[in-house]
């Protein structure tokens, strides 16, 4: 039972870096300026 849980834990790691990095991705190409860009890249994660 304990590797079903580790085997989660790991994978639910994992999605939430993908959406961190997606959210950030997301942010860098909206069509706007760059300072838009990057504020959106940066703060889209927090």
């Amino acid at each position: 039972m304990i590797i079903l849980k580790s085997a989660n834990l790991l994978l639910r790691f994992l999605l939430e870096l993908c959406l961190l990095a997606s959210l950030g991705y997301w942010g860098f190409q909206i069509d706007a300026g760059m300072t838009a860009k990057v504020v959106l890249g940066i703060s889209a994660r927090l």
